[in-house]
């Protein structure tokens, strides 16, 4: 996905938080941080966490689908099952 938006990987990671710290929903945030609650590794999971977003809704803009939450026990957040 870095390579679609000209990036290096971590520049995708670091800007993908971004997104996700300025973008995501009241139920990606609550997500999150129930999520922080049931780890040993609160900082994995929440790069993780906003990575996955930030890979979901950029697979559905780059697709033209519309993103969209989903309740699936996948861990991601922000996922959108249509096209990737």
């Amino acid at each position: 996905m870095a390579q679609q938006f000209d990036e290096a990987p971590n520049e995708y990671v670091a800007a993908g938080a971004s997104r996700f710290a300025a973008l995501a929903s009241d139920e990606d945030w609550l997500g999150l941080m129930s999520a922080i609650e049931r780890t040993d590794d609160p900082a994995r999971t929440v790069l993780v966490k906003m990575l996955r977003w930030a890979l979901a809704r950029d697979a559905a803009e780059l697709s033209g689908s519309e993103v969209v939450a989903c309740g699936c026990k996948g861990g991601a957040v922000g996922v959108s099952h249509g096209p990737t």
